[in-house]
Parts: C-alpha cells; sequence; structure tokens
C-alpha cells in the first residue's frame, strides 16, 4: 500500500507539468500532462495502440497484448506491401485497418498548461455575467457558411490551453452545486438559456475559490479545455435529462438547439476572454452587478 503524497507535495509534482495533450472535446478521457513540449509532441506522432475491429484504444486491456497486437499487425502491413510490390494486390484493396492511426489524428491537440491562482496582479472587475447578461441573449443559431467564413478567418473560438489538474475541479464541484445546474423542473425559454446559467455559476464558482483573480486569468479559464468540455458534457445532458419531459418533436428541435447553444457559448466565451487581453488590468473600468433575472424563468 503506497503512502500517499502531502498536499504540497503534490502540487509541485502537478506544477512540473508545462504541456496538455487534450482530447478531442465529445470524446471520453482526461488530458495527459508532460513537462515538455519536446515530450508532448513525441506523444502526438506516436500510434494508437488499438482494438483491431473498434480501431479505438481499450486502456483496461493489458499493455503486452495490446503491444502484440501492434506487432502482428505491422508483420501483415509489411506483407501486404509486398503484396502490392509484386502485383498479388492492387492498390485500392490495401486494408485501411493495417494503416496507423496516429494520436494527432484522433484530434489531439497539444496546448500549454496555466495555472489559475499563479499570476499576480491588479484583480478582474469586468465579468462574463456583465459582458452577456441574459437580456442580451438572441438567437445563438449560425448558418453553415458563416462558421466556415470563421475558421478560415482564424476566428475558430479553440481552447488556447489547459488549466493544471487541481485547479478546476474545486470550481466544477461547486458549479454544479449551483441552481443553473439544476435545471430539471424550471421554466426556461431557451436551451441557450439553460447553458448560459450554468456558465455563471462556473464564473461564481472561480471567483469565490480566487477572489482576486486578474483579467489574464479570467480569460485563460474561459478559453480553457476544461470549460469547453464541461460546457460540451454539460449541453449533453441537457438532453438527456429533458428528452423525456417534452414531445418527440420538441426532443428533435432540443437536439439541434443544444450544439447551437454550444457554440454560441465559445464564441463569446473567446470574445469576452479577448476583451480582457486586450484591456489593461489598470484601466478595465468597475462595474455594477448585472440584474440578477427571475430565479424560476430564464
Amino acid at each position: 500500500m503506497t503512502t500517499p503524497q502531502p498536499a504540497n507535495e503534490q502540487r509541485q509534482e502537478i506544477q512540473a507539468y508545462a504541456w496538455a495533450a487534450c482530447p478531442r472535446l465529445d470524446e471520453q478521457g482526461d488530458p495527459k500532462y508532460f513537462k515538455t513540449k519536446k515530450a508532448g509532441e513525441r506523444f502526438l506522432r506516436s500510434e494508437i495502440l488499438r482494438l483491431p475491429d473498434a480501431g479505438l484504444p481499450h486502456e483496461e486491456e493489458p499493455l503486452e497484448a495490446r503491444l502484440g497486437r501492434r506487432a502482428r499487425r505491422q508483420r501483415e502491413l509489411i506483407e501486404k506491401s509486398r503484396q502490392i510490390k509484386s502485383g498479388k494486390l492492387r492498390h485500392f484493396s490495401f486494408p485501411q485497418y493495417l494503416l496507423p492511426i496516429r494520436n494527432s489524428d484522433r484530434g489531439v491537440r497539444l496546448v500549454p498548461i496555466r495555472d489559475l491562482p499563479g499570476t499576480s496582479g491588479q484583480p478582474c472587475n469586468h465579468r462574463f455575467s456583465n459582458f452577456l447578461t441574459m437580456e442580451k441573449l438572441g438567437s445563438p443559431s449560425e448558418s453553415t457558411d458563416s462558421q466556415i467564413d470563421r475558421a478560415f478567418e482564424g476566428r475558430w473560438p479553440d481552447y488556447v490551453c489547459a488549466l493544471s489538474p487541481d485547479c478546476f475541479v474545486e470550481i466544477e464541484e461547486d458549479a454544479e452545486k449551483r441552481q443553473g445546474h439544476e435545471f430539471v423542473g424550471r421554466k426556461h425559454r431557451s436551451i441557450a438559456a439553460i447553458v448560459l446559467r450554468a456558465v455563471y455559476d462556473l464564473e461564481e464558482s472561480l471567483f469565490r475559490a480566487w477572489p482576486s483573480v486578474t483579467n489574464l486569468v479570467v480569460a485563460d479559464f474561459f478559453q480553457s479545455w476544461q470549460f469547453q468540455r464541461h460546457i460540451a458534457v454539460f449541453c449533453k445532458d441537457i438532453i438527456d435529462k429533458l428528452r423525456f419531459q417534452v414531445s418527440p418533436l420538441e426532443s428533435f428541435a432540443m437536439e439541434r438547439a443544444a450544439p447551437d447553444a454550444r457554440h454560441f457559448i465559445y464564441v463569446q466565451a473567446a470574445c469576452y476572454a479577448h476583451e480582457l487581453r486586450s484591456v489593461s488590468p489598470t484601466t478595465c473600468p468597475a462595474e455594477t452587478p448585472a440584474p440578477q433575472p427571475d430565479p424560476h424563468v430564464d
């Protein structure tokens, strides 16, 4: 039985990591952390140990079994390549399952790690709840052409960092106990309103955990992998929890509205983070709290 490390030793070990290889937001799994960028890039180039039929990682399978299967596949790959050179096998008949799939092929991205309480400076007084109030919320739908233009113009709201492993847990646990996350049984005007109130919960939990966070820290939080993953999972939970409380037609509309709301929040969070990074902490105007809407109606 291993002896648990003291909290300060665990934090020092966590702070030693500087880069995170983050999976796609719609896939299960946590980021893998690396001390150097070179080690992270090596992981992106590494081949996924996958099942032969599903083509997916199987973390619970013994490593020896996965390595053995990969060795057999490599031998078969060499044999098929020889058959193509000799003319026994045509190129279009080459088995696709023999081609290697690397972590970068599965959408894994390498981003720097940010430590939320690690930056000193003027506390942030520009809240997201003031930046996007419930009264400003309109239709979050965006056309496909507009999304394509956004991607080509470099305005796609990708996450730009990952939070240190111990930073987001406390915030998420506190946010999930707030009213925006307990949406079942309440009246809501739209799916986007439910998601926006969940963002308010995350913001309140962030400032509760670290009241003196700076503009740059808050900007990193709203453009982190953990923030976007939380919103992605939350949108899925909305559909799962409300699906049986509405008609089939409303359920279909809800399944279409949830991805639009998710993308809308990502875009608005990126705009908010850009403003925080553009404004000097000493010149950021103080704000009065946004008017709170009726807690029972969004």
